[in-house]
């Protein structure tokens, strides 16, 4: 799709109580190829964008009845990712900061060109347009993954059994959650795969997977071991020494016990 195609599909809505400053802006943003739509009033404006939400709004601050800023806040409530823009001629850097904290985009003071507006708007349709490809891709690689994941496994995991779509599916699940998790099974099932793949798939996956064997360590080194030490804190800790919970923050940490008939593992 061409970038003029692009901006036919971009909606802005315009709101100015001037009528000569909205008929001139309409038309500069029209030229520029932009699905525009303008209203004189907040009210009328908000009624429009619930029944046709716009990417960019653009509106003055200074209106009877719903300014600028209590439209801005109204938008936003009902889409959050729509960019919006405060026109106004009294414009002070206070008035600015007021606008720019209560989510607005960008700030434009009067009188302005109709060059000024082109800039202001193509850069909120290049980063609209920025984010939308980056989402698009994102889910792309999701469907990507979750049909490999149906053909192959989670993570390395082969199986296509019901029982295997089973635990695939309780991962895709666990994944989204914060809570520890319990597996278990018999040594040599697989706990450590998934819970690699439960990592792989969270919100953590940029940060370490951290194995710690707690059976093979001995009740005095395990603690040291979990939760670290100070210098000088027991004979041969000649350094301090972080944990391995410690190290973990912002990844996984999975604490497994010695093989045995009923092996489990925590993540």
């Amino acid at each position: 799709m061409t970038e003029s195609g692009n901006r036919a599909a971009f909606r802005i809505l315009v709101v100015e109580d001037n009528d000569t400053l909205r008929e001139g802006m309409t038309a500069v943003l029209e030229k520029e190829g932009y699905d525009v739509r303008a209203e004189s009033d907040g009210a009328a404006a908000l009624r429009v964008f619930e029944e046709r939400p716009a990417d960019l709004v653009i509106t003055d601050f200074r209106m009877a009845g719903m300014d600028g800023l209590a439209l801005l806040g109204r938008i936003k409530a009902l889409r959050a990712e729509t960019e919006v823009m405060m026109v106004t001629a009294f414009g002070t850097v206070d008035l600015a900061v007021e606008a720019m904290k209560a989510g607005a985009w960008d700030f434009l003071p009067k009188p302005f060109s109709g060059d000024a507006l082109k800039l202001k708007a193509d850069r909120v349709f290049r980063i609209v347009s920025e984010r939308r490809a980056a989402s698009r891709l994102a889910d792309e690689n999701l469907y990507l993954r979750d049909e490999f994941i149906g053909r192959v496994g989670e993570n390395g995991i082969v199986g296509r059994s019901d029982r295997m779509r089973a635990v695939f599916a309780d991962i895709r699940k666990i994944a989204s959650s914060d809570s520890s998790v319990l597996i278990f099974g018999e040594s040599g099932t697989g706990k450590e795969l998934v819970a690699r793949a439960v990592h792989e798939r969270s919100g953590r996956s940029a940060g370490p997977f951290i194995r710690v064997a707690c059976g093979a360590l001995a009740e005095g080194i395990l603690e040291s071991e979990l939760f670290g030490h100070e210098k000088g804190a027991f004979t041969g800790a000649v350094k301090q020494t972080p944990g391995k919970i410690e190290v973990a923050d912002g990844g996984t940490c999975l604490l497994y016990t010695s093989p045995s008939p009923r092996d489990s593992a925590v993540y």
